[in-house]
């Protein structure tokens, strides 16, 4: 188990964790040898399980010593950090231990935190590929697929995107059965909506990290869905707000030129699908 000293800053460690993994494009962590990696209980909470991550192989090399003398290091990409290992510990409640010392000091922090936090680094020090459509492209050249990508790219390009409020209230749409909250890449295509019963409502920008932590954890809790970049005359893409994170962020490491893993099938996951 971890033991965090009021003197550890938080903060720098996490920024250091992801600065480092940015710059290597990997994390490391500690494995039985057989593919799973090393599990122990949270500071504060013995039912809490927590997995450590390193940012440099040798700090990873130190810990092992008693009852983990025997594991092996294991590399993990950036692709497989962000895109695999954290959504899946996130889904499973399980915290991240980063770059504890020989005595297993240091500090645990959510999966989401971290992924925001390698993105932040991503965005600050790395040349992305352009898109591959201007945000302010013509819509109707362009079937709900391509609009849903060229949301990510604006997300990603522009820090923001746009929904559609009302009376101070964002506008849910669909029904009881099947809410969504929409989101457009620009301020005018979000106001292209804004017609009918929806004459009154104007474009609202949400920032980048609003888009990926808070909003994003809000309307999954209500379970209320994400309707990507709806026209008047088509319909959006409709995605959970938990597969728009996973997306961007796979988009988000493609551009900088990290590899991504494929993902897996899972019986339990829904297709994106027309709203």
């Amino acid at each position: 188990m971890a033991e965090h000293q009021d003197t550890i800053d938080d903060s720098a460690i996490l920024d250091s964790f992801a600065r480092q993994v940015v710059e290597h494009g990997r994390a490391w962590s500690l494995s039985t040898g057989e593919g799973g990696l090393i599990e122990c209980s949270a500071d504060d909470e013995e039912s809490a399980v927590v997995v450590p991550f390193w940012s440099k192989e040798e700090n990873a090399t130190i810990c092992k010593s008693g009852e983990w003398a025997e594991l092996v290091e294991q590399s993990v990409t950036i692709g497989e950090l962000i895109c695999l290992w954290l959504p899946t510990m996130e889904s499973d409640d399980v915290m991240v231990g980063l770059d504890w010392d020989a005595e297993l000091t240091g500090i645990e922090a959510e999966p989401s935190e971290i992924r925001l936090a390698v993105a932040h680094e991503v965005l600050e020090r790395k040349t992305l590929a352009p898109a591959e459509v201007a945000a302010d492209a013509d819509p109707t050249a362009h079937d709900t697929r391509a609009r849903y990508q060229l949301t990510l790219d604006s997300l990603i390009d522009q820090k923001r995107l746009y929904t559609l409020e009302l009376e101070d209230e964002l506008i849910i749409a669909g029904d009881d059965d099947r809410p969504f909250v929409l989101l457009f890449p620009t301020d005018v295509a979000a106001q292209l909506m804004a017609k009918e019963e929806w004459a009154a409502a104007r474009p609202l920008a949400i920032a980048f990290d609003e888009v990926l932590d808070s909003l994003s954890g809000e309307l999954s809790d209500d379970e209320i869905e994400l309707a990507i970049y709806p026209t008047p005359d088509s319909d959006a893409l409709a995605v959970s707000p938990e597969q728009f994170q996973d997306d961007v962020f796979a988009r988000l490491l493609t551009r900088a030129g990290f590899d991504v893993p494929e993902q897996e099938d899972d019986e339990d996951d829904e297709e994106p699908s027309d709203a």
